[in-house]
């Protein structure tokens, strides 16, 4: 519990939430999710239009044990309000600095990889959470993108860690992290009674 209260202290001054800090969070009070699926999880819901603030965010997603773990500690619940904030900051950065939170490039490709579908599997299970089912009214891209996501979502990406594997992992994420940025923008004008993040 120090280490992590060290690690949320540090960065707050540096208003981040590394993939590092927020697994830590999860591991010290058993939550059976990863960062990158929770991170997926609330991109999800807040492209599709999800209104929880930052308190709330945990029961819109059904977590209800990470929620009970931010109601008992102060200091997860500075880190995981922390983390909602970055996350929607995030999606609507007119620099288009959102990009889906993974184990840091030190990790080899497979395990980005393997985090990276699993952060699409988090987002598609958040647009649903969100209620949003108006895909009729996207353009064909986004309803591509979102076919896309879905199929990464459900595959089991192979690589090793040759430099065209590095290569071709790269390009799948900036695919996904422009892919999302386009659908927040879409889903967001269409959700029901939603307001800009």
């Amino acid at each position: 519990m120090a280490r992590i209260a060290k690690l949320c202290r540090m960065n707050t001054a540096m208003n981040t939430a590394t993939h590092v800090d927020i697994e830590q969070v999860l591991a010290e009070h058993r939550i059976g999710i990863n960062a990158s699926e929770l991170h997926g999880s609330l991109c999800g819901y807040l492209c599709a239009g999800g209104a929880a603030n930052a308190d709330a965010w945990c029961a819109a997603l059904a977590l209800e044990a990470l929620q009970d773990a931010m109601q008992d500690d102060a200091q997860t619940r500075a880190a995981m309000q922390r983390f909602y904030r970055l996350a929607r900051a995030a999606l609507i950065d007119p620099d288009l600095g959102f990009t889906p939170l993974l184990p840091d490039a030190e990790q080899g490709v497979p395990v980005r990889a393997g985090a990276l579908v699993e952060w699409c599997r988090g987002y598609v299970g958040g647009l649903g959470l969100a209620g949003n089912s108006e895909t009729t009214a996207l353009s064909a891209d986004a309803r591509e993108l979102l076919a896309d996501l879905a199929r990464i979502a459900s595959s089991d990406l192979q690589t090793g860690d040759s430099d065209d594997d590095e290569a071709d992992f790269t390009e799948v994420l900036e695919y996904v992290r422009m892919g999302v940025l386009l659908l927040q923008s879409e889903l967001t004008a269409v959700a029901p009674g939603s307001t800009r993040h």
